[in-house]
Order: C-alpha cells, then structure tokens, then sequence
C-alpha cells in the first residue's frame, strides 16, 4: 500500500468518510491537485498568477470537504 492510501482507509474506518476506495479516492485526490497546481506553469491564458492559484486551492478545499449539494 503506497502511503497516501492509508488516511482514506483510515477516515472511513472512524467513520469521518464514506467507505470509499482508498487507493481509487487517494489517487483522484492526487490527480485534481496536481491539475490545479500545474495551471501555475502553463504558458497560456489558463495559468493562474499565485494569488489567483492561492484562492482556486482554497475553493478546491472547499469543494472536497463540503461537496456541491446544498445541504
């Protein structure tokens, strides 16, 4: 098990996460914030200056920890 699987596996045992695959959630999670990190590189009209990228992880949070339903 790499070792970004294991606090998935372990939120879902204390039942602070749904019981999700930890490998599957660890890595989509990986995924989407390496995406957002990497819009500081680009060299078009997408990349984001820092403060721009500052605010887009801290909406990124948001959205993982609250979801997009309203509640």
């Amino acid at each position: 098990m790499h070792k970004t699987h294991g606090w998935p596996r372990a939120s879902s045992a204390e039942g602070s996460l749904r019981d999700l695959d930890p490998q599957q959630t660890a890595t989509i999670l990986w995924a989407a914030w390496s995406g957002i990190i990497s819009l500081a590189w680009r060299h078009d009209d997408r990349r984001q200056e820092p403060k721009a990228l500052a605010e887009l992880v801290g909406r990124a949070a948001d959205l993982i920890v609250h979801g997009l339903r309203v509640r």
